[in-house]
């Protein structure tokens, strides 16, 4: 699993969603580096990582080996939607390691999960479903992004703001190259399905300050589901965001990075 290493000071681990890649942390680790150790995995599959994705249980004890290698004594562990499966089993398995865990837009409990989620789990379905999303939203949306800004008229201008379109990058889901990406994304979606439920039933093993940050306008990670996954919890801190959607680490960069900071930082 490839890690990148980027400033000094408290450290934090970044855990991507799916699929995803280091650098979808970008506009949050600019507000961290400056006084934190920032750590961005890619996962097994994405980007510069190679190998079949691994579970998330087993996902966290790679995890858990490096970090302790790098001589790390306490660390922040921030999960990102489906990062958040490998965060609560590292929280879980390292309490003795984990100062905190952040958990946004999390996965969780078997109430996360919606119809797409075991449509993409179908053979020749799901791969398709797959490539069809991972080339609209990182190939055709930066080029209906560009020929908006360059049209410069106010209609071009609301749609932008009323889809947000300025908070997401243009590379967001599609670490390259594209069918390896497709792939591990498949597999990883099969065993988040058939998974979920033992992430489930270790939530209440967790003993660590958690903190859990969800946007209210969210129709992947709803807020049902971000409550379930609450109730499921012995101790948690529960932060919404009024207007947030799924796509809270490029919406509330600041937010995040203060979160961090309040569980990084010793008084």
């Amino acid at each position: 699993m490839y890690l990148e290493l980027r400033g000094s000071g408290p450290a934090v681990l970044l855990l991507h969603g799916q699929p995803g890649f280091g650098f979808n942390f970008e506009k949050l680790v600019s507000k961290l580096v400056g006084d934190h150790l920032i750590i961005l995995p890619d996962r097994p599959g994405y980007a510069r990582s190679f190998g079949d994705p691994l579970n998330f249980k087993d996902s966290a004890v790679e995890l858990i080996g490096r970090i302790k290698s790098l001589g790390i004594e306490k660390i922040v562990v921030l999960g990102y939607s489906f990062g958040a499966g490998s965060a609560i089993y590292f929280a879980v398995l390292a309490p003795e390691l984990t100062k905190a865990l952040v958990l946004v837009s999390p996965i969780g409990t078997k109430k996360c999960l919606n119809p797409l989620d075991y449509l993409l789990t179908k053979p020749i379905v799901g791969p398709v479903v797959t490539f069809d999303g991972m080339i609209s939203l990182d190939f055709i949306m930066p080029k209906l992004k560009l020929l908006l800004k360059e049209s410069k008229s106010k209609t071009a201008n609301n749609i932008l703001k009323r889809f947000k379109l300025d908070s997401i990058p243009d590379t967001m889901v599609t670490p390259r190259p594209l069918l390896k990406s497709v792939g591990t994304f498949v597999k990883e979606q099969r065993m988040l399905v058939e998974r979920i439920e033992e992430l489930e039933n270790i939530l209440p093993q967790i003993t660590v300050p958690v903190h859990i940050v969800g946007g209210q306008k969210d129709d992947i990670i709803t807020p049902d589901s971000i409550l379930d996954l609450q109730a499921k919890l012995y101790d948690s801190t529960l932060t919404w965001v009024k207007k947030g959607t799924h796509l809270l680490i490029y919406e509330q960069p600041k937010l995040l990075s203060e979160i961090v900071a309040r569980y990084s930082i010793d008084p």
